[in-house]
Parts: C-alpha cells; sequence; structure tokens
C-alpha cells in the first residue's frame, strides 16, 4: 500500500493482460524506439523504463503502469511507423 503508483498498478492488473498482449507492447515500443530490453512478454525493469519514458513523451504521467487507452495509442503510433519504415 506504500507504493506511489498504487492505483495505476491495479488498473493496469485489471486490464488480465496476457503474455501474448505485453509482447505486442513491448513489440509497439521498441518498434517506436523506447526500448524495453526484449520482448519476452513480462514487464520488467526494462519494459517499466520504456513505458516510463514513453508516458513523459507524449504527456502522461509517469507511473510506469499502463492504461487501455495508452495502449491503444502506442499500437495506433506503432501502425503508423511501421508504414513510414515500409515506405
Amino acid at each position: 500500500q506504500s507504493e506511489p503508483n498504487r492505483a495505476a498498478c491495479l488498473r493496469e492488473e485489471a486490464l488480465n493482460l496476457t503474455r501474448d498482449q505485453r509482447r505486442d507492447v513491448q513489440r509497439n515500443l521498441t518498434l517506436l524506439e523506447f526500448d524495453t530490453r526484449g520482448i519476452d512478454g513480462i514487464f520488467g525493469r526494462g519494459s517499466r523504463a520504456a513505458i516510463s519514458a514513453w508516458q513523459a513523451e507524449y504527456g502522461f504521467d509517469q507511473t510506469t503502469y499502463l492504461t487501455q487507452r495508452q495502449i491503444r495509442r502506442i499500437d495506433d503510433q506503432a501502425k503508423v511507423r511501421a508504414q513510414e519504415l515500409e515506405q
């Protein structure tokens, strides 16, 4: 209960992200040049640092935990970036 971002942590836990969904987030963050230090479906220190850096870049509170809205935005940004790279 002393964790400063406990509410954000609980909100992310409530999303019940599967390991594949976490891999998608990691892959997308990596595509956007936020280094998760691996794509393994586990949100460890590297993933949390990448999430925090992405949140800072796009004006979100740096909780290191994701909301559904943030996941959708990362996904949308990654789709645009993938299209840019294909061109």
